[in-house]
């Protein structure tokens, strides 16, 4: 959720100052053994965060985060490619919506299946022509609710069912597409949505005006 990710920001501040201030103290008293032993304590952490995105939108890398961290508990992978276009239409609180329930429905099934090997579960974001294109797919064991023509989530809860409702909310408030694909083995859902048009200079619009012609 949205607040699970302005949580999770302060939380690394709020520990990182404290580091910045430990690493400050141990130099002043030179405190060569102990400053090192300190830092090699925090090379883990810093490599993890070396492999999050970086997509120019802290509130997207900061939701990869969360649930890259969060599907790791259950040995689960999330194999993520990401380019945001800067013309998105989504707000950030429609963006985290979106792959918040995304990526908690995905993790849920994963955690259903008795596997050998980690699940993989793939997340997919990048423009495609004139569209903003999210996709994801992941194991499944088959098993799905419908209820009325509708696919419902399978999890106990008081809002089951609710995460995709909205996800079709958000995306058709913005005239897109939501797509999904139950099989036997496996789930994805596709999302398209237009674009916002990027303000052109008047030389710019002319050549856009001459090709088009």
């Amino acid at each position: 959720t949205y607040q699970e990710v302005s949580d999770l920001i302060h939380q690394w501040r709020h520990d990182y100052q404290h580091h910045i201030v430990m690493l400050a103290n141990l130099s002043k008293s030179q405190d060569w053994k102990t400053l090192s032993e300190y830092l090699d304590k925090l090379v883990i952490p810093i490599k993890d965060l070396a492999t999050l995105p970086s997509t120019g939108n802290p509130v997207l890398d900061m939701m990869i985060s969360s649930k890259t961290a969060t599907a790791k508990q259950s040995n689960i992978i999330i194999d993520w490619s990401i380019f945001m276009p800067t013309n998105t239409p989504l707000t950030d609180i429609e963006l985290t919506s979106i792959l918040g329930n995304i990526l908690d429905n995905a993790i849920y099934a994963c955690q259903q299946l008795k596997f050998n090997t980690p699940p993989v579960i793939h997340l997919s974001i990048q423009p495609h022509h004139q569209l903003l294109l999210i996709a994801s797919d992941n194991p499944s064991n088959g098993i799905y609710r419908l209820e009325g023509g509708l696919l419902r989530s399978t999890q106990k809860g008081a809002h089951d069912g609710y995460g995709l409702q909205r996800i079709q909310q958000i995306v058709q408030n913005h005239g897109g597409s939501v797509n999904l694909s139950p099989k036997t083995d496996n789930f994805s859902i596709q999302i398209l949505i237009p674009l916002s048009e990027i303000p052109c200079i008047d030389s710019e619009c002319k050549e856009r005006g001459d090709k088009q012609q």
